[in-house]
């Protein structure tokens, strides 16, 4: 088990910028769902009750967003998990609203929670699905990528290699594998096109250095349930996302 530090290394320039997008376009978006919610249902955008119902709402409804990080750099332009929190937030913030209207006993908060807020979530999710397929765009033409260390059998390293060249939406690029073997003359000097930059025992050490935003296990004898939990661990507080093959999984329990 290493006992180095771990290095943090800060996520690649397109992944901030992205974030930023995101946050952007959701902050701009819910300010404007506000303003129009405002002349929709009062039509008095200097009246106190209702410039009071809008203020509620939009804070309700950040606070929500933030709760159910909406906004974490690791869920943002891949998977579902981003529009399952997403969801989650807007649905967390319509009930918050609504029990606070009935123990404040204000009116007028009834088109706040079933038309401002539900509203607000759509032109969010459509926005993100925009943002989305502008990022997929840029991963066909190679940019945009997430830089990945693959380590498991040779037969394995090179299936997921040629996946990631495929599924390019996903935005992984093999930088690096470690494969089977005792010293360097027993391993090839790359797969595939991607360099072999150690062996199996190795990917600790590699991981920690730096450089890898995700660290994907492929299936092994080397792979024990021990191994696997000695890299977890070492890799416990680095950037790097470890990633593990369903099979092992299986295997290990």
């Amino acid at each position: 088990m290493s006992t180095r530090t771990p290095v943090k290394v800060p996520g690649a320039r397109w992944e901030s910028g992205y974030r930023r997008a995101v946050l952007l376009t959701d902050l701009v978006l819910i300010a404007v769902s506000v303003r129009v919610g405002l002349v929709l249902t009062d039509g008095n955008l200097a009246g106190r009750l209702p410039g009071m119902l809008a203020a509620m709402t939009a804070t309700v409804l950040l606070g929500s967003l933030c709760a159910c990080r909406v906004w974490e750099q690791r869920v943002l332009g891949q998977g579902v998990e981003e529009f399952r929190r997403l969801g989650h937030g807007v649905l967390v913030a319509a009930v918050v609203l609504g029990l606070t209207a009935l123990a404040i006993d204000v009116g007028g908060f009834r088109p706040w929670v079933f038309g401002v807020i539900p509203a607000t979530g759509l032109c969010l999710l459509i926005s993100r699905r925009a943002l989305r397929r502008v990022l997929h765009a840029r991963r066909r033409r190679g940019l945009s990528m997430h830089s990945v260390l693959v380590a498991g059998s040779l037969d394995e390293v090179v299936d997921l290699i040629e996946r990631t060249r495929r599924e390019s939406n996903y935005g992984w690029a093999v930088s690096g594998v470690c494969i089977p073997g005792a010293t360097t003359a027993d391993r090839p000097r790359e797969v595939h096109g991607v360099p072999v930059v150690g062996g199996l025992g190795d990917v600790s050490e590699l991981v920690l250095r730096g450089g890898y935003r995700v660290v994907a296990v492929a299936h092994d004898a080397h792979w024990t349930r021990r191994r696997l939990r000695d890299l977890a661990w070492d890799l416990e507080g680095a950037s790097a996302e470890l990633v593990v093959a369903p099979a092992l999984l299986e295997v290990t329990g």
